[in-house]
């Protein structure tokens, strides 16, 4: 009878030590999985700004192959990510929305404004839940005080992307032709009277 209760114990162990493995080795892949995610938003990212100062249009077209996005309108964006943005509305002056996608990337759903300025140039505006360091691949970058904000920034060719906090999220914007740009964009998102 002892012999059978053993077996039993055995067999009760055993199958508590595979289902703990199971649940190990299902949370390690998800793991193992996000990040394999976010490594590749990362080259995508830096691909992507790389190829929109060339062609933004171009750079819009490769998102779209790597990414799920979706098209939406001003009043439509917060329907879609489930929470008020901070940048719809607050453009300056000299920027005009062209078209705004929700987008679902592995770091979070986002929102992005592709704006044409005054002067012709393209600029993209990113809004996302966390900060994104990688996101400008292994460009240089320097910290700024633009408008009281700081902002990382880094330089491809004759244009800047810039990240900065805005409230409890974060903007990222590719395209800028200068510092000064940037530094408008920054307070005209937060609001500051001079911009």
């Amino acid at each position: 009878r002892s012999g059978v209760r053993v077996r039993q114990w055995g067999w009760v162990l055993a199958t508590a030590a595979l289902l703990w493995l199971a649940v190990v080795g299902w949370f390690g892949y998800g793991h193992l999985s996000d990040s394999g995610h976010q490594r590749r938003l990362v080259v995508d990212f830096a691909q992507y700004i790389d190829t929109f100062h060339q062609d933004p249009a171009a750079a819009q077209r490769f998102l779209l192959t790597r990414y799920e996005g979706k098209s939406v309108g001003r009043s439509e964006a917060a329907d879609a990510l489930g929470y008020r943005s901070v940048v719809t509305g607050k453009l300056p002056n000299a920027y005009s929305l062209e078209s705004a996608y929700v987008w679902d990337m592995p770091c979070c759903r986002c929102l992005q404004l592709v704006c044409r300025r005054s002067d012709g140039s393209t600029v993209a505006i990113f809004e996302h839940e966390n900060p994104q360091p990688d996101w400008f691949g292994k460009r240089p970058v320097i910290a700024a005080n633009c408008c009281g904000q700081r902002c990382s920034i880094t330089q491809v060719d004759q244009q800047l992307a810039a990240s900065w906090a805005l409230g409890q999220r974060q903007v990222t914007v590719v395209g800028a032709r200068d510092l000064e740009k940037v530094a408008n964009l920054v307070g005209a998102l937060a609001g500051a009277p001079s911009a």
